[in-house]
C-alpha cells in the first residue's frame, strides 16, 4: 500500500515468490493485489518482489522477507505429589506429569530448597525426570523442579517429602475405626482406651484385652528392598520400644517383643524388653539389637500377661521401631 506514483496514477500489482524454506510450498491468495495473503507452515525466511505499474511503464522491482517462526508454548513443570517414606529408604522423585502443550522434548533440573537441620542429602542427577536421595534424618525434605522444551524454561515448582523415622504406622493409637484390622492386628479383643489413666500422649492407647489372660497385638514392617545388602552385611540396628503402664495394684505385665522374619516368612530370632508393670505411671521400655542376615520383615509386638482381675490391663502407647545404620 506504500507503492507510490509521482503522476497520481492508478497502479497495478505484480507479486512473485522468489524464496521459501525447503520443502514449502506456499502460494499467494491474489497476486495481483495490494495485499495478497499466504499461511507458512515450515518455519524460515520467505522473500517476495513487487513490481508495480502505472498502466505505461513498470517500476523496478523491490523486495520483503517475513520471517516464520513457530509459535512456542511454555512448558509446564510437575514436581509430582507429596510422599510420606522412611529414613534410610530410596526415595524417588516424579517430574513424569511435566508437559508441553507443542509436545516438545524437555529437559529437567532439580533442586534442593529445604531440608533438616544436620542433613546433607544430594539427588541423584539433578537433570533426570526422576532423581532419588536416601534421608537419614527426620523432618520435611522440599524439592523445585524446573523444565525447559529447548526454548524456554517452564515456572518452578515444589513437592514435599515427608520422611519420619519411626516404622510403624499409627504409634499412639489414635484411629480406633481400623478396629484392628488395617494396621495393628489383635488376637485377643484388645481395645482402644482413652482414660484412667490418661494417654502419655494423643487420644487413646492401647488396652491388651478385655478378658484375656494372654494377649498379643502385633503390626507388620516389611523392610524395603535397598536394604537387603545392607542388613545382610550386618549394618543396620533396630532401636524398639514404647511407653507402658497399668491397672492400680493389679500387675498385669506387658513386654514388647520384635520378630526377625526371613524371606520365607521363617523366624530368624526374637528379642524382647522383657515383662514390665507400672500402676498408671507411663514408662519408657526400649532394647537395641543388630537385625540379623536375612531379615527381611520385623513383627513387632506387645505380649501382655494378665495377673488378676477382670481387664488384661498392660498398657502400651507410643510404640516405635526405628532401623539405623551402625
Amino acid at each position: 500500500s506504500k507503492s507510490s506514483d509521482a503522476d497520481s496514477d492508478e497502479l497495478t500489482y505484480k507479486w512473485r515468490i522468489s524464496s521459501q524454506p525447503e520443502n514449502s510450498d506456499i502460494s499467494l491468495s491474489n497476486e495481483n493485489i495490494v495485499n495478497p495473503t499466504f499461511t507458512p507452515i515450515i518455519e524460515g525466511a520467505y522473500v517476495f518482489h513487487l513490481i508495480v505499474n502505472d498502466g505505461i511503464i513498470d517500476s523496478n522491482e523491490e523486495s520483503v522477507t517475513i520471517n516464520s517462526t513457530t509459535l512456542n508454548s511454555a512448558p509446564m513443570a510437575n514436581a509430582g505429589i507429596t510422599q510420606n517414606v522412611h529414613t534410610y529408604v530410596e526415595t524417588t522423585l516424579d517430574g513424569s506429569k511435566s508437559s508441553d502443550a507443542d509436545s516438545d522434548e524437555l529437559t529437567y533440573k532439580w533442586r534442593i530448597s529445604s531440608q533438616p537441620e544436620n542433613s546433607d542429602i544430594s539427588l541423584s542427577n539433578e537433570n533426570i525426570v526422576n532423581p532419588t536421595f536416601t534421608p537419614i534424618i527426620e523432618g520435611a525434605y522440599v524439592f523445585h523442579l524446573i523444565v525447559n522444551d529447548g526454548i524456554i524454561d517452564s515456572n518452578e515448582e515444589s513437592v514435599t517429602i515427608n520422611v519420619k523415622v519411626n516404622f510403624l504406622n499409627d504409634p499412639g493409637f489414635e484411629n480406633p475405626d481400623n478396629n484392628f484390622s488395617n494396621i495393628w492386628i489383635s488376637k485377643d479383643d484388645a481395645i482402644y482406651r482413652s482414660e484412667d489413666p490418661l494417654p502419655y500422649e494423643g487420644d487413646y492407647y492401647l488396652l491388651s484385652s478385655n478378658n484375656k489372660t494372654n494377649a498379643y497385638t502385633y503390626q507388620r514392617v516389611y523392610l524395603p528392598n535397598t536394604l537387603e545388602n545392607d542388613i545382610d552385611n550386618g549394618n543396620f540396628n533396630v532401636t524398639f520400644g514404647g511407653y507402658q503402664s497399668g491397672w492400680n495394684e493389679q500387675q498385669d505385665a506387658g513386654n514388647i517383643v520384635v520378630h526377625f522374619i526371613d524371606i520365607n516368612n521363617q523366624e530368624i530370632s526374637t528379642f524382647e524388653t522383657g515383662y514390665f508393670y507400672s500402676n498408671k505411671t507411663w514408662t519408657k521400655r526400649e532394647s537395641t539389637v543388630s537385625i540379623p542376615s536375612g531379615t527381611r520383615m520385623i513383627e513387632y509386638g506387645f505380649l501382655a500377661i494378665k495377673a488378676e482381675g477382670r481387664n488384661n490391663d498392660a498398657y502400651l502407647d507410643n510404640a516405635y521401631l526405628y532401623i539405623k545404620i551402625k
